[in-house]
This record gives C-alpha cells, sequence and structure tokens, in this order.
C-alpha cells in the first residue's frame, strides 16, 4: 500500500479525475486518544508513533495522493503486531481506520475522505481551514462484528475469522472493483460521509469525497468527539 488495486480508494480518485504531479502543503495529525497511536503512511511506507496528547506535522507528497493508516496496541514502533491493524496485517485482518487525500485535476483543491472499509478502530474528523470543512466518522452504538479492543470489523465481513477488509466485497467490475458489503447499510447510518464499500458513490454520482476551498493545509484528529457529519444529499443516492 498505498495499494493502487480493488482496496485503495485513491485509485478510484485518480482514475476519475486525473491527478497530476502537484505539491501539497502540511498535513496535520493530532492524537486525541488516551493511547499511543501508530501512523502508517503511504506511499512511503513509513510509520510513526504519537503519543497521547501528540501531534505530527507530515508533508503531503507530490503525486497521486497520501493515505494514513491508523494501529493501536503495537509491540514496539515498528507496528508490525499490534492489537488494531499492523504492518503485516494492514488488509483488514483485525480492523483500522485509513484516511486518503489528493488534489484536483487543477491541483487547487484537496480532496480528502475517511475510509473504515478496513475497520473501524477510532473516530476520526478530517478538516481544513475553510468554513464546513469538516468530515467526522465517529460510531457511538454497537457494532455488528466486533475486533480487539471494542474495534469494529469492515462492512465487507460479515465474522472475523477470514476477514480481509475490501477483498471480502464483491467484485461489481466498476472503478474500484468493490461492491456493497453485508454490513454496508450500517456504516452508511453510523458514519454517512465515510466509505461504506470501495465503489461507495462512485456509481450515483456522489463521491465520498470532499474538496476544500482555499485551504491547503489539512487536518486529522483521531479520537475525535465530535459526532459523524451527514452531508449526504439525498442519502438515499448511496444506496
Amino acid at each position: 500500500m498505498i495499494k493502487l488495486t480493488k482496496s485503495s480508494i485513491l485509485a478510484a480518485i485518480a482514475m476519475a479525475i486525473a491527478l497530476p504531479q502537484v505539491s501539497a502543503n502540511s498535513n496535520t495529525i493530532r492524537n486525541l486518544c488516551t493511547h499511543p497511536v501508530w501512523v502508517h503512511e503511504f506511499p512511503t511506507e513509513k510509520v510513526y508513533r504519537l503519543d497521547a496528547g501528540q501531534s505530527g506535522n507530515y508533508f503531503l507528497a507530490e503525486g497521486p495522493g497520501v493515505a494514513f493508516n491508523f494501529y493501536t496496541g503495537c509491540q514496539d514502533n515498528t507496528a508490525v503486531v499490534c492489537r488494531t491493524g499492523g504492518t503485516r496485517t494492514d488488509s483488514g485482518q483485525t480492523p483500522f481506520m485509513r484516511a486518503e487525500a489528493s488534489w484536483d485535476q487543477n491541483g487547487v483543491n484537496l480532496g480528502y475522505n475517511i475510509s473504515p472499509l478496513y475497520g473501524y478502530n477510532m473516530s476520526i474528523k478530517m478538516w481544513t481551514g475553510d468554513t464546513n470543512s469538516a468530515m467526522v466518522c465517529n460510531i457511538q452504538v454497537a457494532c455488528p462484528v466486533y475486533g480487539p479492543d471494542m474495534s469494529c470489523y469492515s462492512p465487507c465481513c460479515d465474522k472475523a475469522e477470514g476477514c480481509l477488509g475490501t477483498n471480502n466485497c464483491k467484485d461489481d467490475g466498476n472503478i474500484a472493483h468493490g461492491a456493497r458489503g453485508t454490513y454496508t447499510g450500517f456504516y452508511q447510518e453510523v458514519c454517512p460521509d465515510a466509505y461504506s464499500f470501495p465503489d461507495d458513490g462512485w456509481n450515483a454520482g456522489g463521491r465520498i469525497v470532499y474538496l476544500s476551498g482555499q485551504s491547503k493545509d489539512l487536518f486529522i484528529d483521531l479520537c475525535t468527539s465530535d459526532k459523524s457529519t451527514n452531508r449526504q444529499t439525498p442519502k438515499t443516492s448511496r444506496k
């Protein structure tokens, strides 16, 4: 990863809006959790540890985009073995959240999205300096399939055994090659502004990707207390 295959929404974004090679500004990740979080950055494959209350600033590099996986309970800073996620189990064997960002075809607006396609292990807020730019995924109800430490398995998995995130979604032959999963409906209800299956939004033209305005700085808050946002109008267009 970045896995430019059916498991990556970045691939779908790049194909749909033909992203050029452009430079970005900064990306600030703030760990509001009460525990450390390991940040796995793509395409660099670097891993960073953010302790509780710590922030990290990362340059959004040139290219088709950047993605961050968020792991918890890792044995060390290699993040190979973790309670949720991990660099060797980054296909959703244990749940983890993912955030993605890329530029539009003019290199002006920054597109960003939240992806629980590999599962959910913490709430996430993504926002820029622009007005009404925030998108939040914060599950506050019981999960259909629980993972370690009250995490939730991917919407494409009906059980923990054999779960591999997006690989459990049926191939529908479209852009990201992933149809609705068993619990897509659940994720659409609790996190309307996050992806709930690989082709979510692309079929209906209602992409779950938001473009910034003038701001070129992105912020990601982990373990936010904000409630999930819902900008889907009409919401039924995604079903």
